[in-house]
């Protein structure tokens, strides 16, 4: 996890299980941010349910959740603006 600036931007990725029985932020492994996700990996939908779990999860607006890299990966490289790194592990309970 990589952080930038004061109170400015996280960077972290984040393994996707998709197809499950719900959304649910599972822990970290290492770095990686595991999270399981009922909706199935078409037409978006797996995105879509990532970054409402992310941004409700983080109690941050779904603008401030970014997919940089990994559109059609299970593998995905996030950008959360406006939390520090201890803000977010507090948020998701890790």
């Amino acid at each position: 996890m990589e952080e930038k600036g004061a109170k400015g931007t996280l960077i972290f990725s984040v393994k996707v299980k998709p197809c499950s029985s719900m959304n649910k932020i599972i822990g970290m492994e290492g770095d990686t941010l595991e999270v399981k996700l009922n909706a199935p990996p078409v037409e978006g939908e797996a995105n879509k349910a990532l970054v409402d779990l992310l941004s409700e999860s983080l109690g941050i607006n779904k603008a401030s959740v970014h997919i940089v890299r990994g559109l059609r990966s299970r593998n995905k490289l996030i950008r959360v603006c406006g939390l520090t790194k201890q803000e977010f592990m507090g948020r998701i309970g890790i």
